[in-house]
């Protein structure tokens, strides 16, 4: 049983795990954001952040490595409406990501 469990959490437990003050101003919010985040397999990191003060804006983030120099980056943004009635808004987005290292 000690060994499934250790497997179980494992498992469960997160990578990351962050109060980040600046995400919120990278993305117009006002209060700081709870950042966690998991990798799930060698190549596949999923992270979500959610606002601290209202939890109503939040970001679910998709991450995979193609290649060493190549990332799919996937994201999913939920954000409640900036005055009272307003309906929330769902955004969905990806990007490619190449990276290029100089020595």
């Amino acid at each position: 049983i000690k060994s499934m469990l250790g497997k179980i959490s494992s498992i469960i437990e997160p990578d990351t795990i962050v109060i980040d003050p600046f995400y919120a101003k990278m993305q117009n919010y006002s209060s700081p954001f709870l950042i966690i985040g998991k990798s799930i397999y060698k190549d596949l990191y999923i992270e979500y952040a959610t606002d601290i003060a209202t939890r109503q804006d939040t970001n679910i983030e998709l991450k995979y490595k193609l290649l060493n120099n190549i990332t799919v980056n996937s994201a999913l943004q939920n954000t409640a409406g900036t005055l009272p009635g307003d309906k929330p808004n769902t955004m969905l987005g990806a990007d490619i990501n190449f990276r290029f290292e100089f020595w």
